[in-house]
């Protein structure tokens, strides 16, 4: 898989962001067609991770056999680890 370390390194963000901010974050991974799915919610309690909480949410094909061109899945993969990494660094910093 051309993408795995992309994957792996959104994937290593959303826990990091579990761990270190008060967001919640949630990836889907599904194999069998090549998607990853992210949501950010504003907090961990269970009112929050649901709706009109959410704050991010994206999906991604990451597989040339997917549904998405490859150019097209690696631009929204490095899309996603992007917009994570600015929840982990801004929220960590302040």
């Amino acid at each position: 898989m051309k993408n795995y370390k992309l994957v792996m390194e959104i994937i290593s963000l959303a826990v990091l962001i579990n761990e270190n901010t008060e967001l919640c974050t949630f990836v889907d991974f599904s194999g069998h067609v090549g998607k990853i799915s992210v949501r950010v919610f504003r907090s961990k309690s269970e009112e929050h991770t649901q709706g009109d909480h959410k704050i991010y949410s994206a999906d991604s094909y990451y597989t040339k056999e997917s549904w998405m061109e490859e150019g097209e899945c690696l631009a929204k993969l490095q899309e996603i680890k992007e917009v994570l990494s600015g929840y982990l660094f801004n929220v960590s910093e302040s």
